[in-house]
């Protein structure tokens, strides 16, 4: 299960890279003969890139976009390192401490100290 989720994770982080990449002819020559899901064909051949290069890193595809070949531990560790949406669930743990500090500070007993000074010409009697 966990390496699932870093899997969509590390994905979160390579899907951009290939929808903005540009691929080589040998790339495009070879398409995907997979059936289209529900007769909708893709907007985009994005998922027609992303389902033909699973299971093919060691033959090379990472190098027809462009970028240097990652091994899965370094695929991890850049979508762990990038991943907005662990950012955003960091900053939401963090936030989610405080509140229970603050409600925890409630139950405890307040002390208040003040002091003043009152200067004047006129006697106090």
């Amino acid at each position: 299960m966990a390496r699932l989720i870093l899997a969509l994770i590390a994905l979160t982080v390579i899907i951009p890279h290939l929808a903005l990449a540009e691929p080589t002819p040998d790339a495009t020559a070879e398409k995907s003969a997979l059936p289209e899901p529900n007769g909708v064909a893709a907007k985009s051949g994005v998922i027609d890139r992303i389902i033909a290069s699973v299971g093919e890193a060691e033959h090379g595809v990472a190098e027809n976009y462009g970028a240097p070949p990652l091994s899965v531990g370094e695929a991890i560790d850049t979508a762990l390192a990038k991943s907005p949406y662990l950012k955003a669930a960091e900053l939401d743990a963090q936030a989610a401490l405080t509140q229970v500090q603050e409600a925890r500070g409630h139950a405890f007993p307040t002390v208040v100290l003040s002091e003043s000074i009152m200067r004047t010409d006129q006697p106090a009697w």
